[in-house]
């Protein structure tokens, strides 16, 4: 037997007992008062009554009916029947790769984990529909049958582990065998779905062999990819008795069960070299379009929506899906009956002419105090209910309890406190917000404290830093004030001192453009689907805008083994800007027409510590305080990554197609008349001639730069034509192509020397390396290109897809841009046809992808000149069937292809002389 509120049984029983009290109060005091007018002898004589036998007897009954109502309302349950449910829903089975491979930390914290929280999303997107769940590694077994309960279904999920399946592997095609099981009894127009979370790291051939015999047999194919192509290393604790490895987190190993130590290493293969466990988007991929599915990547907050909505939502329910629900009798009934049965005993009980009046008013009274009996004891049960670990339960009690109280801080503030506990933080957060409404102020400092626990919690699951940081700074200002209630809280303050540095950590994970750029690192913003503005410019007059601006970031001057970076000797040349800067236009005096007036920018936050710079300026104000200025390449750099927007103002600016030399940049006027030698590498400006490559890699390149020059001594303009020929001859553009990681190799030139696809860092970390081979100062540079004006707050916005990367070449006086980057269908001769005449002045282009709209009032063409390549054109251009299939992709597609690591960079070898001798030339 159950009860559904058992309290109501100790409400009953207090009742019962006040009644007969008051019963056993009102007989004695009608013996005292009929005492004072006559002798004890004569009562009974001169009244006419019943008898006391009957009188505590219909007391009696009074009590117990009273016992038995509590027992009615307390609920009882007993017996268990089973009930058909016939509800419409989807049948949708969930495999989950339990393999090793799972631990990898490529999406935070981990893939295994990534995938529980994505499995909760999906089941409460899919409500109503049956669900069931089968763990697979080396091999595959149903865990949970399809279950419409999801309470349950959530239990074995959370039970899902690595190692829950001892055989090692990962075969898929095992995991698609037992669904095919599974759904071996459904009737032939009952729809089967199977969704599969795995890394696709397949070590058989069965899989795509058995998704065609699965779709045979009417079953369809999701697949969600759980890691980047990047890859990561596989975490483990190797026991030292017996070398099995194991899962990190464990304190005795799963074979000797010997204790375990506690640091971690990284899994090996039988060589002995560290394994990198790399998504296969190519198989999950296969696997789903043979079954009729499609392929999603699990990177992005919007995976399982989208999964739902494209997917599984637009499938027809089968309405045959019968389920037997066990469920116990109410049975309040018999104790209801009991009740009523004594209260009529009691009214046509024969009597005398009087009524226990005494017992009718207690009981009158008892029902009176019920409801307030009831409400104490609700409170103490839903305390009961937090102290033994309900905190599900207790929610709901205090919940309940508010909704006579609303305005109760204290019932909030326990609300709160169960919500956090049973891990529900947004209702958390509403109750504990809601109990800072009271003048306790030892109250408001708990709830000030407890808020910033929830705030950091919110944000720990969250898959991206820039998410996490919002949540956290939240979190750090509710630690704040609850110091400032309490000065004396350790525990604040300590925590305080925690998230700080966890928010410090989480900007240093993101892998934003500063200080070094590897490959594909501008690409990642070009990629993201979700258009975030980056920049905002607030011109005194649109005009004053051309059709394609650029407004520059940085420039790498180093370059090691496909990474990109600031030496450390142009970072020092920096100076401290605190407040406005006004020194001869920043120090150099401008090529380009200056464009007067003064300059708003608004720079997004949490995107780079450098902000962009059109070129040239007679004053700059950052209203962020402490920034740093440098001159030689126009860096205006910030102490860190910002949190939040970044205003600043430029007074006059100019363009950037064409920068003066400093005085730093004579000596590259020397070694372009043969007498400049290359002393030190890691100075600038000698780092902007340095080649970090092998000797054979260095001949490579040197054939190439032979082959370009015909052994001829040309000038940069004549170069730089020839080069841009030649890459757009071999090259065409795209977003997605992935060079795969080769410490032994430069992957740059590997690249070059190719014909495969690339995108702008490829053309412009290639021009570097031939510039500079062929003895041409030349450095990469970032920053943003292209954009659209917005009406409505009549500025020049750039998204963060605008990101873009280019170069700049010395000519003997100036430092020319040089866009590389040719459009994406290879037929153009670059983003803009006029950029190989790098000494013109005219507009620039950007390598647009189709997805990507541009405002169709500012077509990239200037006065007199030819319009562009195709990809540069609006996209209401594109051909309608294009426009479609585009359209389609962004609304699958919700994740970026996956992160790769920076490639690690070559010790410079100092001392080293230039690459090549060449023989003096004219002077310029």
């Amino acid at each position: 037997m159950t009860w559904g509120e058992p309290a109501f049984i100790y409400v009953g029983i207090l009742l019962a007992v006040l009644v007969f009290g008051a019963g056993v109060l009102a007989w004695f005091r009608r013996t005292k008062v009929l005492g004072l007018f006559v002798s004890a002898e004569r009562v009974d004589d001169l009244t006419a009554g019943m008898p006391g036998w009957e009188y505590w007897l219909r007391t009696s009954l009074i009590a117990g009916a009273v016992v038995l109502a509590g027992a009615a309302l307390a609920g009882p349950r007993w017996g268990v029947v089973m009930q058909k449910s016939n509800a419409n829903s989807l049948d949708v089975l969930m495999a989950v790769d339990t393999s090793r491979s799972m631990m990898a930390e490529d999406l935070a914290p981990n893939r295994m984990t990534r995938t529980r929280l994505a499995i909760q999303e999906l089941l409460e997107l899919g409500e109503g529909d049956r669900f069931g769940l089968i763990p697979f590694a080396g091999s595959a077994f149903l865990q949970c049958p399809l279950t419409v309960d999801q309470e349950a279904l959530r239990q074995h999920v959370n039970l899902v582990n690595v190692d829950v399946i001892p055989e090692g592997g990962t075969k898929i095609g095992e995991a698609i065998g037992e669904a095919m099981k599974a759904f071996a009894k459904h009737q032939q127009e009952s729809h089967k779905v199977l969704v599969l979370f795995s890394d696709g790291e397949d070590h058989d051939d069965e899989a795509v062999e058995k998704a065609r015999e699965a779709a045979g047999q009417g079953m369809k194919i999701f697949t969600i990819g759980t890691g980047t192509t990047g890859g990561e290393l596989i975490p483990v604790v190797n026991c030292k008795s017996c070398d099995a490895p194991n899962v990190p987190g464990k304190t005795r190993c799963h074979e000797c069960d010997a204790y375990l130590p506690r640091n971690h290493e990284f899994m090996r293969d039988e060589d002995g070299k560290i394994v990198r466990s790399k998504l296969n988007e190519s198989m999950l991929e296969e696997i789903a379009e043979v079954t009729g599915g499609f392929y999603l990547p699990l990177g992005g907050a919007r995976t399982m929506q989208t999964l739902h909505k494209n997917g599984l939502a637009p499938l027809p329910k089968s309405g045959n899906n019968t389920t037997m629900v066990p469920r116990q009798i109410e049975r309040f009934q018999w104790p209801l009956a009991g009740a009523i049965a004594l209260l009529l005993m009691e009214l046509l009980w024969p009597a005398g002419r009087r009524r226990p009046v005494g017992a009718v008013a207690a009981l009158l009274a008892g029902l009176l105090l019920l409801p307030m009996e009831g409400l104490a004891a609700s409170q103490s049960h839903a305390a009961k209910n937090y102290r033994d670990g309900e905190f599900a339960l207790a929610l709901v009690e205090y919940e309940e309890l508010l909704k006579a109280s609303p305005g109760d801080p204290k019932l909030h503030y326990n609300a709160g406190a169960s919500a956090y506990r049973a891990g529900k933080h947004g209702e958390a957060a509403k109750h504990f917000k809601a109990a800072l409404r009271t003048r306790d102020l030892t109250l408001q400092q708990r709830a000030f404290y407890n808020l910033g626990n929830n705030h950091f919690r919110q944000g720990q699951p969250m898959p991206r830093p820039e998410d996490q940081i919002g949540e956290w700074e939240q979190s750090a200002k509710m630690f704040e004030a609850a110091l400032q209630l309490n000065r004396r809280d350790a525990d604040a303050r300590r925590n305080l001192k925690f998230v700080r540095e966890q928010i410090r950590l989480a900007k240093a994970k993101l892998e934003q453009l500063s200080d070094e750029v590897p490959l594909d690192g501008v690409t990642r913003f070009k990629n993201q689907e979700e258009k975030k503005i980056g920049l905002r410019v607030f011109p005194p007059q649109r005009e004053m805008i051309g059709e394609r601006p650029y407004w520059r970031m940085f420039a790498y001057d180093e370059y090691a083994q496909g990474v990109a970076a600031v030496s450390d000797s142009l970072l020092k040349l920096a100076r401290s800007a605190n407040g406005p800067l006004a020194s001869d236009y920043g120090g150099q005096a401008p090529v380009e027409n200056a464009k007067p007036g003064v300059w708003r920018f608004r720079f997004e936050p949490l995107f780079s510590k450098f902000l962009p710079f059109n070129g040239p300026f007679a004053k700059a104000e950052v209203t962020s305080g402490a920034w740093h200025y440098n001159a030689e390449v126009f860096h205006g750099r910030l102490p860190d990554v910002p949190s939040k927007a970044v205003n600043y103002l430029l007074t006059d600016p100019a363009g950037n197609e064409r920068l003066a030399g400093t005085a730093h940049d004579q000596p590259l006027k020397a070694r372009l008349r043969g007498e400049f030698i290359l002393h030190d590498p890691k100075t600038y400006p000698h780092t902007t001639l340095h080649v970090e490559l092998k000797p054979a890699e260095k001949a490579k390149l040197a054939e190439v730069v032979q082959t370009l020059t015909e052994e001829k001594d040309l000038p940069v303009e004549d170069f730089t034509k020839r080069t841009i020929a030649w890459l757009h001859q071999n090259h065409q553009y795209t977003r997605q192509t992935r060079i795969p990681e080769d410490d032994q190799a430069d992957p740059v030139l590997r690249w070059m020397l190719s014909k495969e696809k690339g995108h702008c860092e490829y053309f412009a970390y290639s021009y570097v390396l031939l510039a500079r081979a062929a003895g041409h100062p030349a450095r990469i540079v970032c920053g943003f290109a292209g954009g659209k004006w917005d009406n409505k707050t009549q500025s020049w916005v750039n998204e963060i897809t605008d990101a873009h990367a280019w170069a700049e070449v010395f000519d003997g006086t100036h430092w020319v841009r040089v866009e590389a980057t040719p459009p994406e269908d290879g037929n153009g001769e670059g983003e803009n046809q006029q950029q190989q005449q790098p000494n013109q002045n005219q507009g620039q282009g950007n390598p647009n992808d189709p997805n990507q709209q541009n405002d169709p009032q500012n077509p990239n063409q200037q006065q007199g000149d030819q319009p562009p390549p195709d990809e540069d054109r609006d996209e209401g251009e594109l051909p309608k069937e294009l426009l479609e299939t585009l359209r389609q992709a962004e609304r699958l597609l919700d994740a970026l292809k996956g992160d790769e690591k920076p490639l690690s960079a070559i010790e410079d070898k100092k001392g080293r002389r230039g690459l090549f001798k060449r023989r003096p030339k004219k002077n310029w």
